[in-house]
């Protein structure tokens, strides 16, 4: 799994992780929860991916921001 550097927003903390979770907008957080009571599934994937040799994600959507590197599983 690749590893990033992410500035968690809710501690300040910057941690080295292999998942995290990115603040979206509204309307496309809307869009994979429809998607996702459609069927149970969410067909929309990947929403992410780092290709190898780059150091940023690449979203398919529009960030607003702001990361998390726990939350309630």
């Amino acid at each position: 799994r690749a590893q990033v550097t992410i500035v968690n927003e809710e501690n300040g903390r910057s941690e080295t992780v292999s998942r995290w979770g990115v603040r979206v907008p509204e309307a496309f957080f809307n869009e994979i929860r429809q998607d996702k009571l459609d069927n149970g599934i969410i067909e929309k994937n990947p929403i992410g991916e780092k290709l190898r040799g780059e150091l940023e994600p690449r979203y398919g959507f529009a960030k607003e921001g702001g990361a998390i590197t726990s939350w309630g599983e």
